[in-house]
């Protein structure tokens, strides 16, 4: 083994452990992305600074821990042109099969009525949407995906995502009918799980020898 490769080796777990932490994609809507980085259906309405009948971008306290200044969201959403609202995201997965998606969610102390939720899902290479994650109305009244149950302080939500492709495609989908009824997320991230990595890490030291034979 010739000392490049051997350096290679050695630094292979810490390269790994370095990249388990890199995003593939990360938004946090502390600036407008709508048509560029997410498309919204409808296009986002209603105050940044209002918690009645938005959906879109907001900076209140209606809803606290977001990651920073503002997370994106909705209330009364049946009021709206559409019902459910939704909002996309697409990006590159090339190379990745293992992928963990996450997310803060939060929802507002109010009454939610039956039908009403928050939903997440995927779809690859223009497939059919999956479910990711979806938070329906239980018999308290609450958001709840059988284990979180959503309250005003934004919690992390997790998900592994077994994939093969090139482009995947987040969508949220959000259905209330009143302005108390607010629900909002924030921070979301799609990360390489370690074994992606490894695998990525081995590709390329098979390419490096290669190469030297």
């Amino acid at each position: 083994m010739g000392i490049r490769t051997f350096l290679l080796v050695c630094a292979a777990p810490l390269l790994i452990t370095g990249l388990a932490n890199a995003q593939i994609w990360l938004e946090g809507f502390e600036t407008d992305g709508e048509g560029t980085r997410y498309t919204s259906t409808p296009t986002g309405y209603g105050d940044t600074t209002s918690d009645e009948n938005f959906w879109g971008r907001n900076g209140t306290t209606e809803l606290t821990g977001p990651s920073g200044s503002y997370w994106y969201g909705g209330s009364d959403t049946d009021s709206s042109s559409e019902d459910p609202v939704s909002v996309t995201f697409s990006l590159g997965i090339a190379g990745y099969t293992n992928l963990t998606f996450s997310g803060l969610f939060a929802a507002a102390d109010t009454t939610f009525e039956f039908g009403e939720y928050l939903r997440v899902s995927y779809s690859v290479d223009s497939g059919a949407y999956e479910s990711l994650v979806a938070f329906e109305r239980n018999d308290d009244s609450d958001l709840t995906d059988g284990t979180i149950t959503l309250n005003p302080t934004f919690a992390l939500v997790d998900r592994s995502i077994t994939v093969s492709g090139s482009n995947l495609m987040l969508k949220i989908e959000v259905s209330t009918s009143s302005d108390a009824e607010i629900v909002g997320f924030d921070s979301l991230q799609i990360t390489p799980e370690p074994m992606t990595l490894g695998l990525l890490a081995v590709g390329g030291l098979g390419l490096l020898r290669r190469r030297r034979s």
